[in-house]
């Protein structure tokens, strides 16, 4: 079938490029690890050797999931730690069948080959994607589920939708509400009386999306006393936050403003749990919040991770994660200067990247408009369910260029469907709904 052979050339294509910015990183594994990549691996030598999700003894591990530690498990090589430049290519093959899966879910959605083809091949240019493939960070198998998800929304098979949302939460932990998110969609979808969805179904995917959860939570609880998914969740809901506002406010380091924070609700007179001080001072600090989630917003949608290829791919040290902050004190058009005048050509990759995302948002829009004329609020809101609860829970955690990608598959989607809308600019939407079917 043509839409199998044009499904393997997106993939093949995507592939291409990503196996191109691997040679060019090389087979270094100082370039393939940040802050985070050994707490991944050590949870994954333990799950392999001990059987047990710990990082030291038998302690259990509750600040990490096993999605990602799992997925890193047949790479271990017995005491010799993990084959990374393996880990590379498998990631990278990864995320070219995310883009493979994006264009199935627009060819399915759209009905229209060439917004199916602009979508897929969309996500197959994407740099933020193809440059986290040498991370050992948990992006770009998180990207490769939410991919999954959109299709099984799009083709209605929501048991598989929900197992599939359940999986990604394993993966990273900010996924956690997502499953509840979607099922009050979905039942809302369900009662207008405008849906091919059963009220059936939308228990099926409840069920299917949220008991493997409560099953970890019951894990927890049981070796650790506490119901929770994981201690992360609370630490970049709140605490994170809190800390961004204190560095807002007082125009001091990142680790001076969380210490800080931290100061403040251990000496709280009223006995609070971090996360709830941490709410009440956001409430508190509200003008200082919306100042740093507009911040945030603009980070969000430009972020373009040339500092991290500067370091991986120019081996360039002054941009090693390890050095340079987290939350940088530094504006981001501070920080673009700053790489420009160090590497000029990244400048121009810069231009062109902000160009791209431009476009991308730009018939991602067109997009929506052209989906709630022909499919209507319901199918529209369902897709765009990914867009609206990544984007709400990651403004005010100070975003940044790769905490954009679990929106970029249905993203992409629109965005295809507003290419096919203008290359089809002598139809009416009406006239490019009927062609569609």
């Amino acid at each position: 079938m043509a839409s199998n052979r044009t499904f393997w050339s997106v993939v093949a294509f995507a592939l291409a490029l990503r196996a191109a910015l691997l040679l060019g990183i090389g087979p270094n594994v100082k370039y393939a690890l940040t802050a985070d990549s050994p707490s991944y691996i050590q949870t994954a030598q333990n799950l392999r050797t001990h059987a047990s999700f710990s990082r030291t003894g038998d302690v259990p591990e509750l600040y990490r999931t096993p999605g990602y530690p799992v997925f890193l498990m047949p790479f271990l090589a017995g005491t010799s730690g993990l084959h990374y430049r393996a880990v590379q290519w498998a990631q990278a093959l990864l995320n070219s069948l995310s883009a493979g899966l994006v264009y199935l879910a627009a060819l399915y959605f759209w009905k229209r080959p060439k917004a199916a083809l602009a979508a897929g091949v969309g996500l197959a240019l994407d740099f933020v994607n193809a440059i986290h493939c040498s991370f050992m960070l948990t992006d770009i198998l998180f990207v490769f589920l939410l991919a999954v998800v959109l299709l099984f929304l799009v083709r209605h098979s929501y048991v598989l939708a929900g197992l599939a949302t359940a999986l990604a939460a394993f993966v990273r932990p900010i996924g956690l509400y997502y499953p509840g998110f979607l099922v009050i969609l979905l039942a809302g979808y369900a009662m207008s009386g405008k849906s091919p969805i059963s009220r059936r179904q939308v228990l099926l995917f409840l069920i299917a999306s949220t008991l493997p959860l409560a099953l970890w939570m019951g894990r927890n609880h049981h070796l650790a006393g506490r119901w929770t998914f994981s201690t992360l969740q609370d630490a970049n809901l709140y605490t994170v936050r809190a800390a961004l506002v204190e560095m807002e406010k007082s125009h001091v380091s990142y680790e001076a403003a969380l210490s800080k924070v931290q100061t403040s609700y251990a000496e709280s007179a009223d006995e609070q749990l971090p996360s709830q001080w941490s709410a009440r001072y956001l409430i508190t600090n509200w003008q200082a919040y919306t100042k740093l989630m507009a911040k945030d917003m603009v980070k969000f949608l430009t972020g373009n991770s040339m500092k991290v290829s500067a370091w991986a791919v120019l081996k360039d040290d002054h941009y090693d994660p390890s050095v340079i902050p987290v939350h940088s004190v530094d504006s981001p058009v501070t920080q673009a200067q700053d790489l420009i005048s160090r590497h000029p050509l990244l400048g121009v990759g810069l231009v062109s990247y902000l160009l791209f995302l431009g476009l991308i948002y730009i018939l991602a829009v067109l997009g929506m408009w052209v989906s709630v004329k022909q499919k209507g609020w319901g199918e529209t809101l369902l897709i765009f369910s990914s867009i609206f609860y990544f984007v709400a829970v990651t403004l005010g955690a100070d975003a940044q260029a790769r905490y954009r990608l679990p929106i970029m598959p249905a993203l992409l989607l629109f965005a295809g469907g507003g290419y096919a809308r203008l290359e089809s600019k002598d139809l009416s939407t009406e006239q490019m709904g009927e062609r569609s079917r």
